[in-house]
């Protein structure tokens, strides 16, 4: 898991439109030791008697959901947006509050991140099925808007997942945040990623907001459901190997 911080990026603002990585431009970068110095800066002023209003979006979703109930866990009071409410359940359940609202409507991000310390998205578009346009609308265009909401409500972390797939599928071996971003031409969802990117970079560097971005990859855990047909298939001895079995593939366990 790759992931940055731009508490103090360099003075210049990065363009939209660089295709390589900014890490070369002065910026502080975060392993996954940083981030998980995040959670214990976060625990550690829950038990100073700092109460930290968090917001999550996609909270519905396998890495959202457990991120909610490590938030809970540590005392926060949480906040999940949700574009349906009845899909939300469990997570009421663990203490959460829900709101209702959608990354392309500004009204119910205002409301979303009224009093919110740290906001922590995870929403996001990938599936082939949906028009291409939404994708966009939703990872680009509603992250912008997300990021305005927060500036504007005083929020004061910016926590972003992207994906290793601003890399491409054949990076280099290590890759780190200075190697470059060689998304497939033509794959929209990671085109989406790397600029939903570039947009979190240029809100760090106005200085009123610490941003942080997370690139992940295949994550799988208990109660994922997308890797399960994968280990059933292997459990089974069903699972047939294309190829001489080389391929390098990272993948994230998370836990309960």
């Amino acid at each position: 898991m790759a992931s940055r911080k731009s508490d103090a990026i360099a003075a210049e603002k990065p363009s939209i439109g660089d295709t390589r990585a900014t890490a070369a431009n002065g910026n502080p970068l975060l392993n996954a030791a940083g981030c998980a110095a995040i959670f214990r800066a976060v625990s550690t002023e829950i038990a100073e008697g700092v109460v930290m209003i968090v917001l999550v979006t996609g909270a519905t979703g396998f890495i959202g959901g457990r991120l909610c109930e490590k938030l809970i866990h540590q005392g926060c009071n949480v906040r999940a947006l949700v574009r349906d409410l009845a899909r939300a359940s469990e997570l009421r359940e663990h203490g959460v509050e829900t709101m209702l609202g959608d990354l392309r409507d500004r009204a119910s991000l205002e409301r979303a991140t009224a009093d919110v310390d740290t906001v922590y998205h995870f929403a996001a578009v990938f599936r082939r099925e949906v028009p291409r346009k939404e994708i966009w609308r939703t990872n680009v265009d509603g992250i912008e808007n997300l990021l305005d909401a927060a500036a504007r409500s005083g929020v004061k972390r910016f926590i972003h997942c992207s994906s290793t797939s601003v890399y491409g599928l054949r990076p280099r071996t290590p890759t780190t945040e200075d190697s470059p971003f060689v998304p497939i031409r033509g794959d929209l969802y990671q085109a989406s990623k790397l600029a939903a990117e570039r947009h979190v970079l240029c809100y760090g560097s106005r200085g009123n907001l610490a941003t942080t971005i997370i690139r992940t990859t295949g994550v799988y855990g208990p109660g994922d459901l997308r890797f399960l047909k994968l280990f059933k298939a292997i459990a089974r001895k069903r699972f047939v190997m294309i190829g001489r079995g080389e391929v390098l593939f990272s993948m994230i366990y998370l836990y309960r």
